[in-house]
């Protein structure tokens, strides 16, 4: 095969992948995979082609392909899918053209991708690498770099909408002061809206900020015009879900979810968002067994630990509940928002004492910070109602995004009938 290249990158005819010359080492099955779908670009491959080629004498599952496509798209920062494209039912295509000069056949998303400048790609690449950590720093170099992809290229819309994900993120984490993130997040999908009325990502993350700033009919009616825009964007979908969740809407948020997953299987979020949909759902053992999956499929994942332990020590599995967040704890090193998870554990194991001293010294403002709504949680097993609802009407005022689930959180039951927690809540739309 000819050399094909793509944005920064090249696959040349001894099928070296090179980013900007460099040569990057892509295990076999992902090699392959890269090579069917380049040799056949602008057409969907099917499920069928891909398993008869990559594995000759195996039948495999979907599961296997998926798990491919999962690791192919990481190697080439694929993490908004424009690059792998996933066709629903059918299979995949490359979704980048060969040159800026084709790049009208593409699709929105990828077509902005494809004109940036080659520095503003380049950053913009290894900033979407660095976001998938998800972790304190990487989020912050991936904001960094997206922040260089702008500075090098001012129309790269979508550098501007990958911002405020990142930042949605990082508030999620308290890594970021909410109210700063609020700012941030609508600043940015502005910018990116100004540049692209139609880019989907800029919608879907919009709505999210519109959501946590209490206006709900923004964010769905920017839900909606993201879905409209691109029906397949997996991500849009979930995020879309957890705006129905957020307004009570339990039994189509956990649908939503699962349309997410059926597109695309392996992505992190939405299998950690199905298995919190289910929590709500008062199905906390099917959410066990996909946080179970998640740690097998992510051993160095905190958030995987952490969600893990949640739910065992919600349903009494100390053991591992204890084991779980102490993982978590160590891969995290140490970061406030995942010490809430073992206070929790900790106090639903009935260690209370040592639960307590936790807590209470997570209390300070200083970033990274523990999100005021996964503190509030702790203070519920230690049957210290006051401090939980305290600590819910900081999370109030200072528009966390976790602050309207928690009214459907099943870690607050005992707090059901208390009207100061129906007070909370009330007026909200």
């Amino acid at each position: 095969m000819a050399d094909q290249c793509f944005g920064q990158f090249k696959l040349d005819s001894n099928s070296v992948l090179l980013r900007d010359g460099d040569a990057i080492h892509v295990p076999p099955k992902e090699l392959q995979l890269l090579e069917i779908l380049l040799r056949h670009r602008g057409r969907v491959v099917s499920l069928e082609s891909i398993e008869k080629e990559i594995w000759p004498r195996q039948q495999v599952s979907y599961a296997s392909i998926a798990r491919c496509v999962y690791e192919l798209r990481k190697i080439l920062g694929d993490q908004d899918r424009t690059i792998v494209v996933s066709v629903p039912k059918k299979g995949y295509r490359f979704g980048l053209p060969s040159s800026k000069r084709t790049a009208e056949v593409a699709g929105s998303t990828a077509l902005k991708v494809a004109q940036a400048s080659t520095r503003a790609y380049s950053d913009f690449i290894e900033g979407g690498r660095q976001a998938n950590s998800g972790t304190f720093w990487g989020l912050q170099r991936a904001v960094e770099l997206f922040e260089k992809a702008c500075e090098a290229d001012p129309e790269f819309v979508v550098a501007h909408a990958a911002i405020a994900d990142c930042v949605l993120f990082q508030s999620m984490r308290g890594y970021v002061h909410p109210a700063e993130a609020l700012g941030i997040g609508l600043a940015r999908t502005a910018q990116a809206l100004e540049l692209d009325a139609g880019l989907a990502p800029a919608h879907a993350v919009r709505g999210w900020f519109y959501c946590v700033a209490d206006d709900l009919a923004k964010g769905f009616a920017s839900f909606e015009t993201a879905l409209s825009l691109d029906p397949e964007y997996a991500r849009g979908v979930m995020y879309y879900s957890f705006a129905q969740r957020l307004a009570g809407m339990r039994a189509e948020s956990l649908e939503t979810a699962y349309r997410a997953v059926e597109l695309d299987p392996h992505a992190f979020l939405h299998r950690r968002g199905l298995a919190w949909r289910m929590f709500c759902c008062d199905m906390p053992e099917e959410a066990l067994e996909i946080e179970r999956g998640m740690v097998r499929d992510y051993p160095e994942d905190a958030e995987a630990h952490g969600a893990l332990g949640i739910y065992a020590a919600f349903l009494g599995i100390h053991d591992e509940a204890l084991k779980a967040t102490e993982r978590a704890i160590q891969l995290a090193d140490n970061l406030p928002g995942v010490m809430t998870l073992h206070t929790y554990a900790l106090a639903r194991a009935g260690r209370h004492d040592q639960a307590r001293a936790l807590a209470d010294s997570l209390q300070n403002e200083e970033l990274p910070r523990a999100p005021r709504s996964h503190l509030a949680m702790t203070y519920v097993p230690l049957g210290d109602h006051d401090r939980a609802l305290e600590l819910l009407r900081e999370a109030r005022d200072e528009k966390c995004p976790w602050f309207r689930n928690a009214r459907f959180d099943p870690r607050l039951e005992a707090l059901g009938t208390d009207s100061r927690l129906l007070a909370l809540f009330e007026g909200l739309p």
